[in-house]
């Protein structure tokens, strides 16, 4: 298993543009920047098609720079359901249908074809692989029910895919973080203990999370620069 850093947000329609701003200003700006001068950081990033649709419209300039680091082979995007639909609440038909306008709004804006989506609601089940195998989807982040070591094979019948867990200790820091429990000092810490700790693991921070701590941009920069003081992988 790869030590691989990444972020998602889970930000929807209807969400009032003053939120997408604040999660661009405070969380992504930083890391695409540093990732622009850090050559060899390499770095997962889920967008809701929300934002995705947003940042056409109000700020293409950085769709521009996402994309130039997806060529770079920098960044990996992770596909999902567009409108944040949890698949089990979803009709078949829906859910393979969100999938797929996930995946095609990354190909056609970021020139990349995802085979890995991250699941909104952390909900899943072997039942859902026939419909994220005819989309093309053969691995999921997903924070696990229980312990795990490491990337297991999930199947149902003659489909399968591989899931890779995302570090829940890492998960638990940043929501502690975002609901004032924790300092952003201590945050830093513990994540660096975290980073020296673990070998190989999954690191796919909650950006809006992030930006509800109210954690500013220089700030965000000295975690993004702990994240990637060792190497980084893509899956």
């Amino acid at each position: 298993m790869p030590f691989v850093v990444g972020g998602y947000t889970e930000l929807g329609f209807g969400t009032p543009q003053r939120s997408f701003e604040r999660v661009l200003d405070s969380v992504l700006k930083p890391i695409l920047t540093l990732m622009y001068h850090r050559k060899d950081a390499c770095f997962c990033l889920a967008l809701s098609g929300a934002m995705v649709e947003w940042l056409e419209a109000c700020h293409p300039e950085v769709n521009m720079l996402v994309s130039d680091l997806v060529k770079k082979n920098q960044l990996s995007m992770v596909g999902g359901t567009y409108y944040q639909g949890v698949l089990s609440l979803l009709p078949s038909k829906d859910r393979s249908g969100q999938i797929e306008k996930s995946t095609t709004m990354i190909r056609l804006t970021y020139g990349q074809r995802t085979d890995t989506m991250f699941c909104y609601g952390q909900v899943f089940s072997p039942y859902f692989l026939h419909t994220t195998a005819l989309c093309g989807i053969r691995n999921l982040l997903i924070v696990p029910g229980d312990e795990c070591d490491g990337p297991f094979v999930m199947h149902e019948q003659d489909k399968a895919m591989t899931v890779f867990p995302i570090d829940a200790h890492a998960a638990l820091l940043t929501s502690r973080l975002a609901e004032q429990a924790m300092a952003f000092p201590v945050y830093l810490k513990e994540m660096g203990q975290l980073v020296e700790e673990v070998s190989k693991t999954v690191l796919l921070l909650n950006l809006d999370q992030l930006c509800k701590a109210g954690v500013p941009p220089e700030a965000m920069t000295e975690l993004c620069n702990l994240l990637f003081s060792r190497p980084t992988d893509h899956l």
